[in-house]
This record gives structure tokens, sequence and C-alpha cells, in this order.
């Protein structure tokens, strides 16, 4: 992917959530890839996207966010979930080291005046709020049934960084 189209989809994700507007057909098949594809599938023009945008979006809202996994890829960008509930089922899945890593982005969010835009830290995007978001619109280009699946899971895109996330380790 060049590196323009990795800019345009950034941006593009970022004006989405940040106005309403509908994603446009890169975006939408970025998205798409990013949901369907697993962990050794995400390529490094996907991370190159997602680093674009952990950069550039600083979110309003402050979830506890969660993670289930065997490994700790400390320094990647990975799928996160608001819920819970979702990160013990996942939990269940992993091996015998299974983790779950918790954030709480209250605490982990550098304050917006200390880091400018293109230095955020611990910053995280809400993509289940973009395809809510996306469900509301006409325009979109998001199949309705595709969003409906994924919009439960409450995912967020962010950056593991072990120093802003606690690690609780599951006993088997």
């Amino acid at each position: 992917m060049k590196e323009k189209d990795k800019i345009n989809i950034a941006e593009n994700l970022i004006k989405a959530i940040e106005t309403g507007i509908a994603v446009n057909d890169k975006t939408r098949t970025f998205v798409a890839n990013w949901i369907c594809s697993g962990p050794e599938e995400k390529s490094s023009d996907m991370q190159d996207v997602w680093d674009i945008v952990l950069k550039n979006y600083y979110p309003k809202e402050r979830p506890v966010l969660f993670r289930a996994t065997d490994y700790i890829n400390d320094g990647k960008i990975e799928s996160y979930t608001g819920r819970i509930g979702v990160a013990e089922v996942f939990l269940r899945q992993c091996g015998k080291d299974a983790k779950l890593l918790i954030c709480d982005t209250d605490e982990s969010i550098v304050p917006e005046y200390i880091r400018g835009k293109g230095d955020y830290r611990g910053t995280f995007f809400p993509l289940s709020k973009l395809l809510a978001n996306e469900m509301e619109l006409e325009d979109s280009l998001f199949v309705k049934n595709f969003m409906r699946g994924y919009i439960g899971e409450d995912e967020y895109i962010m950056r593991t960084e072990l120093d802003l996330i606690y690690v609780l380790r599951e006993d088997k």
C-alpha cells in the first residue's frame, strides 16, 4: 500500500468518527480486512494505518479496555474490547499461558495539552462506535449484517504498551 493511501485511510477513519460521515470505499475495505483477518494476517500496512490514526486521534471517552491473549505483544497495535464478558469468552479460548490485559484509559491517556496531535500516546480508536455510526447512515458502504456481527464485541484499536496496562495472569 502506498504511503498516501495509508494517510488517506487514516484521515478518513478519524474524520468519520469525529463528524459522523460515512467512510469511503478504501477505508471500508481496510476495516473489513482488519476485522476478518486473524492476528498473523494483520499486515504491516494495517499496522501503519492504525499507527497514523492513534498518533492523530484523541478520544473523548475513557473506557476500561480488555484483551485476552496467550502472548503479550508489547508495542504492537491490537484489538481490545470494552466488555469484560467478551474478554472472558476470549480468555477461555486461550491456552495455558492465558493473560487478561486491562487498561484504564482514564489513567493511561496522556492529556492532550502535554502531547500534541501527531504525538499522542496511550490512545485508542473506537471501531465499534464507527460501525454503530455507519449503521445509522443511508450512504454507508458496509453491509448491515457485517456491522451487526461486530458491534457487539465493542472493539477498540489500541497499541499494547505494558507500562500503561495491568496484566492479570489466569490460573488454570
